[in-house]
C-alpha cells in the first residue's frame, strides 16, 4: 500500500503529497468505522488467539504483557538498527541529497522518485509490522487504532527531532511518548500544555533539534579562533 498510494501522490508538489498521505489515513479509518460488513464497525473484531512464537521445536505463549514488552523491544532494537544502517549507508545520504536540493540530487544522477518509493515502502512494511503485533496485544482490531492523534504524534516527532536525523527523532520519539503520561495530573489541561510545549519547540528550534545542534556546530567552526599570545 505504501508503493501504491507513493507512486500515485509522489509525483505531486510537497503540499498535495501530505495532503494525500494524510487523507489516506483518514480513509482508512472511516473505512474500519463504516464497513461493518467486514470490520464490525465500532464494535471492532475482538477475540484475536494468544499468538505463540516456535523456535528449535520450542513455543513461547505471549500471554503476559512482559512477554509483548520484550518481544516489542526486540522488534524496536532491530528496526532501529536498520534503519540506522540505511541512514548511513549510501542509501541515506542520497535519501538527505534530495531532501536538501532535489534538483541538484537528480542532476547527479539520482533518481528522487526511486529513493522516495523505497523510504515510503521501508516505513510501511516496519509500520504494518508493529502494527500486527500491536493488535494482537489488545486482542482487539479497534478502528480508533487509526485515529489522526497517531499519524499527528508521528510527524511532531519528526519535525521536532529533525527530518534526516536518526539520533534526533530518536531522543524526541523518547521525549514525547513519554509526556502524554507526565501531563496526566490535568486532565483538562493535559492537550493545552502538551500543545504549548510543541509551539514553543517549534519557535525555538524550526529545524528541529537536530538542525539547531547542526547549526551552533557550524557556527563554532566557522568563528575565527583567537590564538594566545
Amino acid at each position: 500500500m505504501g508503493l501504491v498510494i507513493g507512486y500515485s501522490s509522489l509525483r505531486l508538489s510537497r503540499h498535495a503529497f501530505a495532503i494525500v498521505s494524510l487523507s489516506f489515513a483518514l480513509l482508512c479509518m472511516i473505512v474500519a468505522r463504516d464497513w461493518v460488513s467486514l470490520t464490525r464497525g465500532a464494535m471492532g473484531i475482538p477475540g484475536l488467539p494468544v499468538p505463540t512464537l516456535g523456535f528449535m521445536g520450542r513455543e513461547w505463549r505471549l500471554s503476559r504483557p512482559a512477554d509483548f514488552y520484550y518481544l516489542l523491544l526486540g522488534f524496536a532494537a532491530a528496526a532501529h538498527a536498520l534503519m540506522y544502517l540505511v541512514v548511513s549507508s549510501r542509501l541515506g545520504r542520497a535519501m538527505r541529497a534530495i531532501r536538501l536540493n532535489e534538483p541538484l540530487a537528480q542532476s547527479q544522477g539520482i533518481d528522487p522518485l526511486r529513493y522516495k518509493l523505497l523510504a515510503l515502502a521501508l516505513s510501511a512494511l516496519l509500520a504494518g509490522m508493529v502494527g500486527g503485533l500491536f493488535v494482537f496485544y489488545l486482542t482487539i482490531v479497534d478502528p480508533s487504532i487509526f485515529d489522526f492523534y497517531y499519524t499527528e504524534t508521528m510527524l511532531i516527532m519528526v519535525i521536532l527531532g529533525g527530518p534526516g536525523s536518526f539520533w534526533g527523532v530518536l531522543a524526541s520519539s523518547a521525549v514525547l511518548a513519554a509526556l502524554p503520561d507526565l501531563l496526566r495530573f490535568t486532565t483538562d489541561l493535559r492537550m493545552v500544555l502538551y500543545g504549548a510545549v510543541l509551539i514553543a519547540a517549534m519557535l525555538l528550534f524550526p529545524g528541529g533539534v537536530a538542525g539547531w545542534l547542526a547549526r551552533r556546530r557550524w557556527q563554532r567552526w566557522r568563528s575565527p579562533r583567537v590564538s594566545p599570545s
